[in-house]
């Protein structure tokens, strides 16, 4: 989950962030390496920045403002060596890019210029390159693609003579963009036949030089033999594992200046690993991690900014009037009015801005989140308090997770606690698209891995069996085309007045899917805190047919997204709405 500071928080590190960066300019020791570089590469590009964001921090957000008295403190703790940085820009001015306009030699930003700057500028007296890890959180039209494309040149053409540069994504497809961009760069520049293609590989044909520039598919298992420089990992906050990502990475060791660059734009992927990433590099800009090996330049509006106010347009995109015109801005937010799934693609591509959705988009993690409560169902004892409950569940066979979900009725505070718990075969968690996720919540004892490659359904007998003595299951709630062993052990177990089948088509759902909605609103649920109940929420959107039925769906069919903790809350309510409590009396 994307974690941010409450907005009073929030306002004043942005204040006091402002006053820190006005303090540079009586930093010379700043401004000396400010205007070497600038002198280097010619112009004052690098001066522009930092004036305009000390003297306009107004117009910058908080995460892009916090980067410079990082690059400050660097300038006091390091070797900055400009000659090093104006190496790089030269380079990136020297490739002719494709654009609308046909074959470009691009100038780079200021913003650009700072980047280059924060990257390659800083060195250890042992002359490795202080920066190892970049993240570029940037919104569409930034010119991002051709920052990946220079990157791999410079790589190729100026770093290790057997460099390997190597550019992923979440997909190939998406990896052959950016490495398209480079192909079309070197058939301009082969005319003196430096440069071999073969496959998805371009080959540096040099004296002294075996360099490459490589675009990979989503297999970390077909790779091996890797030997990185560079990793440019395009979209990275769409993907569901970082699995190809870490295969190249940790190839890198025998590198003396490695460098791993995420470039992305938003998405509506709440959960996954580039969310733990991009919070932690926010913890680092703001302080609270020391880590001078990470450099991140983040473009978001500051909370509470307007989405409608072209001042944070330009806040979020400062290549507005660069790469993108303000008309641009204009029109995707006036076409954003007319649908939701319009205006989830301004807000995520154009303002840079983790949202979920689709039109059907139904409760969403944060509204689970801020339901969570910590009543540990565990510590409960009918022989203490008679706690009323349904339970119901959702099984797997072998290759995915079930959810086993209790609701139980407060009583005295006339309110309901959600709480589930999730099982997955030990043996599935390597092999499943979502491994890292399930393994992150495994290890924090969110997830119950059981031993073997299938369902351990005693476990999950057994267990529900000792909720039993916890509190009071009125219900079982369960899908008659699945679950029989289980059942089975349930009813010889003595739990057979409480089976209760639960269809599982829209007309069964529509009822517990308008309580849930209004449990919700009017905070009369609380949810066990676990991070795989608000991930289900999350991925749930409604499918409703032509005379009103309703039922939660994965918002993508063909995906590893999981529904089943949002399923078995809502096959509870449905238990309790057949018992007639009246929940909100």
């Amino acid at each position: 989950m994307i974690q941010e500071l409450d907005k009073e928080h929030y306002a004043l590190l942005k204040s006091a962030t402002a006053e820190r960066i006005r303090a540079l300019r009586e930093d010379t020791s700043l401004w000396l390496a400010v205007d070497n570089t600038d002198k280097a590469i010619g112009g004052s590009r690098l001066r522009t920045y930092f004036e305009r964001c000390i003297e306009q921090p107004e117009e910058h957000n908080l995460y892009e403002l916090l980067a410079l008295p990082r690059f400050a403190n660097n300038v006091a703790k390091y070797i900055y060596l400009p000659t090093m940085a104006a190496r790089v820009i030269r380079c990136a001015e020297s490739l002719p890019q494709p654009t609308a306009k046909g074959r470009v030699y691009v100038r780079l930003s200021p913003v650009q210029i700072f980047q280059y700057a924060s990257i390659y500028g800083f060195y250890h007296k042992t002359k490795k390159r202080v920066v190892r890890e970049v993240l570029l959180f940037v919104p569409r039209k930034f010119g991002k693609t051709t920052t990946a494309s220079c990157m791999s040149f410079y790589d190729m053409l100026f770093g290790d003579a057997d460099a390997e540069a190597y550019i992923t994504s979440n997909s190939l497809e998406q990896s052959r963009i950016c490495f398209n961009m480079v192909r079309k760069v070197v058939q301009k520049l082969n005319r003196t036949k430096c440069f071999r293609e073969v496959a998805e590989t371009i080959e540096a044909r040099m004296p002294g030089r075996e360099s490459k520039i490589r675009c990979l598919a989503d297999n970390p298992r077909s790779l091996d033999g890797l030997k990185a420089s560079l990793n440019v990992n395009d979209e990275s906050s769409q993907a569901v594992s970082f699995a190809t990502k870490n295969t190249v990475t940790t190839s890198m060791g025998p590198r003396e200046n490695p460098l791993v660059v995420d470039i992305t734009t938003a998405s509506d992927r709440v959960e996954g690993p580039f969310v733990d990433q991009l919070n932690h590099f926010k913890s680092i800009l703001r302080g609270e991690v020391v880590d001078d090996s990470v450099f991140a330049h983040i473009f978001q509006p500051d909370l509470g900014d307007s989405e409608a106010d072209p001042a944070t347009w330009r806040k979020v995109n400062p290549h507005i009037g660069v790469t993108v015109d303000i008309d641009f801005y204009a029109a995707e937010y006036k076409k954003a009015q007319r649908s939701h799934e319009n205006m989830i693609a301004f807000r995520t591509k154009l303002l840079n801005v983790f949202v979920c959705g689709t039109s059907q988009s139904w409760i969403t993690s944060n509204e689970v989140w801020d339901r969570f409560r910590d009543w540990n169902i565990a510590e409960q004892s009918i022989d203490e308090k008679l706690l009323y409950a349904t339970c119901s569940i959702d099984l797997s066979i072998r290759d995915d997770f079930s959810a086993v979900t209790y609701i139980v009725w407060l009583a005295d505070e006339k309110k309901m606690h959600s709480h589930t718990d999730y099982y997955l075969p030990r043996a599935t968690l390597a092999r499943h698209p979502n491994s890292e996720l399930y393994r992150k919540w495994a290890e924090a004892g969110h997830l119950i891995l059981t031993d073997g490659d299938v369902i351990d359904y005693s476990r999950i007998v057994q267990d529900i069996l000792a909720r039993n003595s916890q509190v009071a299951i009125t219900a079982i709630g369960y899908d008659s085309y699945k679950n029989a062993e289980v059942i089975t052990s349930l009813r010889n177990s003595g739990a057979a007045n409480v089976l209760k089948p639960v269809p599982q088509v829209r007309s069964a759902f529509t009822n517990p899917t308008d309580i849930m909605e209004l449990a919700v609103s009017r905070k009369v649920i609380t949810f066990s805190p676990n991070p795989i109940t608000a991930w289900c929420f999350q991925n749930a959107v409604i499918d409703e047919d032509n005379t009103g039925n309703r039922k939660p769906m994965k918002r993508y069919t063909n995906s590893p997204l999981k529904i089943d903790g949002a399923i078995t809350n809502l096959m509870c309510l449905k238990l309790w709405s057949e018992l007639n409590l009246q929940m909100f009396s």
